[in-house]
């Protein structure tokens, strides 16, 4: 493929873009690219003639199949009156939607034909891109490609390429594993102090029960149960709630927007044109999980203060 930068105008309308050539049989062999091109330019695969661009861009700039858009590349002609940049016009043969946004809004395609001569490289191309059947080995597969092709090449994997993106991506999983981590937390106290509230209100019901001969372990038993209880069914509540909203997130995330008229997820920040969400059963079951086992430890002490209970002391103004 060849690629280069551009400026993309259409009307009154202007935008940076990424300009990639490449063969319309390449272009149709990956089903990344394939199957986010609309119908509209299923004629661009056979002819290779005008551009493909993205739907955002097309609507920033108010374009249609059929319309022209004007790239203007920074490397133009050098002459006595210094460099005249290249501009040519191109017309819209289809428009695609990958669903990231920043690919939707700034890549252009074109004929690796009509690449190679608006950015006047003759026959040559400027890079080779691999397609792996297993993502996670490109790291491997680029280490391996530096070694045998010597310092005059570059081979960069798809993880280098959006390095800071998935380094941000980590940061906000560690920040919002140790957010949710903390509500966890005070909720576990408040089934503490729930506890402690029925442990003082039924404190004569404890003191019968010890004095017709309860033991200490029953009690404790009967408040651990309790407090279990209340963990148990907050939680179940919880996760189900948080799998229907995941599920359906990009409708809760549209209806908020539409309702209150403010912007809940940043396209250009997250280069995602919608809210992606996925269910990680066994991040579910580590979170269901901990959150269960602290609502049995925070039931732990007020029903060791309930088994500690005297029932002289506590039926002595009955």
């Amino acid at each position: 493929l060849v690629q280069g930068k551009v400026m993309a105008a259409a009307g009154d309308g202007a935008s940076g873009a990424l300009v990639i050539g490449l063969r319309p049989k390449d272009f149709a062999a990956r089903p990344a690219l394939r199957d986010g091109l609309r119908a509209d330019g299923a004629d661009w695969l056979e002819t290779g003639q005008g551009v493909l661009i993205g739907i955002r861009m097309a609507e920033e700039l108010g374009l249609d199949v059929g319309d022209g858009i004007t790239l203007i590349s920074p490397d133009g002609t050098v002459t006595p009156f210094g460099t005249v940049p290249r501009v040519k016009t191109y017309p819209v043969a289809g428009v695609f939607e990958f669903g990231m946004y920043q690919f939707d809004r700034s890549r252009i395609y074109m004929s690796l034909r009509d690449a190679q001569a608006f950015f006047r490289t003759g026959n040559a191309v400027g890079a080779i891109k691999l397609t792996l059947t297993e993502p996670t080995a490109a790291r491997d597969v680029a280490l391996e490609l530096r070694r045998q092709l010597g310092s005059d090449y570059t081979a960069v994997d798809w993880d280098r390429v959006n390095l800071a993106f998935f380094e941000d991506l980590q940061t906000q999983r560690n920040v919002m594993a140790l957010i949710l981590s903390l509500i966890v937390l005070v909720a576990s106290f408040n089934v503490i102090s729930s506890q402690m509230m029925l442990v003082r209100d039924k404190t004569r019901g404890i003191a019968i029960l010890r004095t017709i001969g309860a033991s200490r372990a029953a009690i404790l038993r009967i408040f651990v149960m309790t407090g279990s209880s209340i963990g148990m069914i907050g939680t179940a509540l919880g996760a189900l709630i948080g799998i229907v909203l995941a599920v359906n997130i990009e409708v809760v995330r549209q209806g908020i927007e539409r309702v209150f008229g403010i912007e809940v997820f940043d396209r250009e920040l997250y280069y995602l044109s919608e809210l992606p969400a996925r269910i990680e059963p066994i991040e579910v079951a580590l979170t269901v999980g901990f959150a269960l086992l602290l609502s049995l430890l925070a039931s732990f002490y007020p029903a060791w203060r309930a088994a500690r209970l005297d029932p002289s002391e506590a039926l002595r103004y009955e």
